[in-house]
């Protein structure tokens, strides 16, 4: 069977099904794993890992010699990422783990990356794996910060992509918590749009002067931005 025919989607180096889990390959992901910046990280926790993009995309990124651990709670994104694994260049690099990343032990990372859960609880799905996906009653921000500060060494950070007003009130309980903003980057959909769509934050628990960054992903409808191309030139196979 030829893996590049399987539904999903293809990039330069790599092909990500999608058919086995909820939540598919989309924009928020890949501009998480083209934003990280993990180029000299050792070992890297992908939390939430759902088709493996973002461990794949780190693996293209990182060092050779970097671990990368894609962790998730659910059964079938677990093993939609390990099929993606090992049809990848680099199946010996990403470990596959399926468990609830609050109950997760392990010896410490030195990056973190999530593209996490952001929906209300009660919002309404059709599909329950896709609600588990989405949902933040199974991994609230706040949860996630806290145990992460629990598996990073100490010069660690960790790589978020959230919504907007989601980013801004987990910064505001962060530095309340002794972590800092050390990038921070808003994403609008189009140069219109009255506010982000998005926040990139990358967090650490020691104090560095923030980065503050901007990306427009769309100049125009159907046309990507020159920073948007810039920034995932290495993936999209039209760019």
């Amino acid at each position: 069977m030829d893996w590049q025919n399987q539904p999903g989607f293809s990039l330069k180096q790599f092909h990500v099904a999608h058919h086995l889990c909820a939540m598919k390959v989309g924009t928020d992901g890949m501009m998480l794993g083209a934003w990280a910046q993990i180029e000299q990280a050792h070992s890297i926790l992908d939390v939430g890992c759902g088709s493996g993009l973002i461990s794949l995309m780190l693996a293209q990124r990182s060092s050779p010699i970097c671990a990368i651990t894609a962790l998730d709670i659910d059964a079938d994104a677990c093993e939609q990422t390990r099929l993606n694994v090992a049809h990848s260049p680099w199946p010996q690099r990403i470990a596959v783990v399926e468990a609830d990343f609050l109950n997760f032990s392990s010896p410490s990372f030195d990056h973190i990356v999530s593209n996490p859960p952001y929906f209300a609880h009660g919002q309404q799905f059709d599909d329950s794996r896709r609600a588990i996906a989405r949902q933040t009653s199974t991994l609230a921000h706040t949860q996630l910060l806290h145990k992460a500060a629990e598996l990073l060494e100490s010069r660690a950070r960790v790589s978020l992509v959230l919504p907007y007003q989601n980013g801004l009130a987990l910064i505001d309980y962060a530095k309340s918590h002794d972590w800092f903003v050390h990038r921070l980057c808003s994403v609008k959909t189009k140069p219109t749009q009255q506010e982000p769509a998005r926040l990139l934050i990358e967090f650490a628990r020691f104090f560095k002067k923030t980065d503050y960054q901007q990306l427009v992903i769309e100049d125009s409808p159907g046309q990507y931005s020159a920073d948007y191309r810039r920034l995932c030139q290495d993936f999209y196979l039209n760019m």
